[in-house]
């Protein structure tokens, strides 16, 4: 037990013999230093070191801050502290290439890399999702934007270079599967096929996918509306014309069963009796349960308590 405290105890007493940087390019070892509490000549501490690591990374300095192997943090010689480090270029230049649909200040706003400041592989990243998706948005289904650095007199030159492809629109949205559902009610709910006949000929909506998934959200909660609780709608295919400038989306609708209201009952009134309340209801034994009448049902007993002055008055629908 002797041996093991005076162990510690000496472990305690660490000191930093020895700082040494490897791969320093850009900043002095005095800059780095400054930065830093661990010092040469001061005991050793992991959470003093752990916390420099963490205000250097936040300087933007750096895209690596760590140990070395070559540390010594045992025998006679602890401690040397040896840390590789791998700096972070300046961006001199942000070039974008290929861009037609976008002039160079449209492609760059709200950005993340800037020049003048130092480079970094996730901003950069950042970037061309950035721009393939307003891309995307415009019906670019294709795109594909390819980030590049290169080294220049200064800092590093980053570059953009868009493959954008071509700009594609829906042709037709067809829809598989309705038996009891109205057609008609359905394709206004979309939006992906909006507009005239004749307009979607001479110009058709613009292809875009999270408009063509929100489609497919409001079928789903249009065939729950109507009392078809366990409907699923997905995408089925994309059929695209030869050069990809047109596109048939293919969605299918499992309408599953109706629910019909086996029963209804009406609990906690106490001012207004339960015959009062009941008349004019939709959600009625024997009727669809469909989702929109009852939400509609909801309003209505939630007026009539208003209507009585009752404005704190709630209902809240169980189902079983």
């Amino acid at each position: 037990l002797l041996a093991l405290a005076s162990a510690a105890a000496a472990q305690g007493e660490r000191t930093v013999r020895r700082i040494e940087f490897e791969g320093l390019r850009l900043h002095s070892s005095d800059e780095v230093l400054r930065k830093m509490e661990t010092r040469e000549g001061k005991p050793w501490s992991e959470a003093v070191f752990d916390a420099d690591r963490r205000r250097l990374y936040a300087t933007g300095w750096f895209a690596r801050f760590e140990k070395s192997p070559r540390c010594v943090f045992d025998g006679p010689d602890a401690v040397v502290l040896a840390i590789e480090v791998f700096e972070n270029d300046v961006v001199r230049e942000i070039r974008y290439a290929g861009n037609r649909q976008f002039n160079d200040q449209e492609i760059s706003e709200n950005s993340f890399l800037k020049a003048g400041e130092y480079y970094s592989e996730f901003r950069m990243t950042m970037d061309a999702n950035r721009i393939r998706d307003r891309y995307i948005e415009e019906g670019y289904a294709f795109v594909k934007v390819d980030p590049s650095r290169s080294p220049g007199e200064r800092g590093v030159i980053a570059t953009f270079t868009v493959r954008e492809g071509p700009r594609a629109r829906v042709r037709k949205v067809e829809l598989h599967g309705l038996r009891e559902l109205s057609r008609v009610k359905a394709r206004k709910v979309i939006s992906s096929s909006a507009g005239s006949f004749l307009g979607n000929i001479f110009s058709p909506p613009v292809y875009k996918a999270q408009e063509l998934a929100r489609d497919v959200e409001k079928l789903a909660r249009y065939a729950q509306s109507e009392g078809y609780l366990d409907a699923r709608v997905y995408l089925k295919e994309l059929e695209w014309n030869e050069d990809r400038t047109r596109v048939t989306a293919h969605i299918q609708v499992e309408e599953g069963i109706l629910y019909v209201v086996d029963s209804m009952d009406i609990e906690g009134n106490k001012v207004i009796p339960t015959p009062e309340l009941m008349r004019g209801l939709l959600a009625l034994p024997g009727e669809p349960c469909a989702l929109k009448n009852v939400e509609r049902d909801e309003d209505v007993l939630i007026g009539r308590y208003r209507d009585a002055a009752y404005v704190d008055a709630d209902v809240q629908l169980r189902q079983t």
